[in-house]
């Protein structure tokens, strides 16, 4: 992680910052900082990079018995073609959607404090310094939550008879395809495929007669990367190696479109909440989303064993 070099504008900026908590300008410092939370969400969460969110009010949100905040989807109907022969009719067929709930949960970081005096010491900008923290936490428990719902519909699947499950023999670029083709199989488009650091540098060292040596020499010089290989867009993970580690280094998730899938909602986009109370500085970031998987069959798990 790089930080930035100490500047008069960052210096300027920190000096602005603090003489707004001074003032009591608690939430114009919130917002200054909101601006950075919402980009680096969307830039470092793979839940995002699946399937973007898009923000919404209120007045689109459907009322229900519950006050669970919730909007109603609907799903494509299936249709049925018909070769016709001359003089006869088509089939008539009163046709009917599925609907399906997407309800919404607060996602919060830890409440983080700090004394103002310890804060004048940082030697970069210090809104960047505050929200790296509650970043890192509030794209975990979004990832977190959207994979272990993955794991769940996969399991049910399964025992339906319908296999969302996958696995093959070592990682090589033709057990790759094949983990490919089960969504393909599904007359499904790939949108995108979703597998940890450790399995893409595996990847980084398929031969050169798999990828070509032009492509092979780059990636040796550190001058080029694999963004989608056999044009398929490869997302990537940390979240085999941290702490709260809970995605397998082996596996890889191969997702359709998000029109395919499913849809992500925003109703409260990433926002700061700060406080200030003689020198201590009490900050912590908030959201809103809901997302649902209309699709339940858009997405494919492979495990390389």
């Amino acid at each position: 992680m790089s930080y930035n070099t100490e500047t008069t504008n960052v210096q300027f900026m920190n000096q602005a910052f603090f003489q707004k908590i001074d003032a009591g300008l608690t939430k114009e410092a919130g917002i200054a900082m909101s601006a950075f939370v919402r980009q680096r969400l969307r830039e470092d969460g793979f839940t995002r990079e699946i399937l973007p969110f898009q923000p919404i009010t209120a007045a689109e949100l459907d009322r229900q018995t519950t006050e669970e905040p919730t909007v109603i989807c609907e799903k494509e109907p299936d249709s049925i073609a018909a070769t016709l022969p001359f003089l006869s009719r088509s089939e008539i067929r009163y046709w009917t959607s599925t609907r399906y709930p997407v309800t919404f949960q607060k996602l919060a970081s830890a409440d983080f404090r700090k004394s103002k005096f310890e804060l004048m010491t940082y030697r970069t900008d210090i809104r960047t310094v505050l929200q790296e923290n509650s970043i890192k936490d509030m794209q975990e428990q979004e990832d977190y939550g959207f994979y272990s719902n993955l794991m769940t519909i996969a399991a049910a699947n399964t025992a339906a008879g319908n296999t969302n499950t996958y696995s093959l023999s070592g990682f090589n670029k033709t057990n790759f395809l094949v983990g490919v083709k089960q969504l393909l199989q599904r007359r499904l488009p790939v949108g995108c495929v979703l597998m940890t650091q450790s399995l893409y540098s595996d990847m980084l060292s398929f031969p050169s007669t798999d990828i070509g040596s032009p492509a092979a020499s780059s990636l040796y010089m550190g001058q080029n990367s694999l963004t989608a290989p056999f044009g398929y867009k490869i997302i990537t993970t940390n979240k085999s190696t941290s702490a709260n580690s809970f995605f397998p280094t082996n596996r890889m998730i191969v997702f359709a479109p998000p029109q395919f899938l499913g849809q992500a909602y925003e109703l409260q986009a990433a926002t700061v909440f700060l406080k200030a109370e003689l020198d201590m500085i009490e900050f912590t970031s908030y959201e809103s989303v809901g997302i649902g998987l209309g699709n339940t069959q858009g997405f494919v798990v492979v495990d390389f064993n």
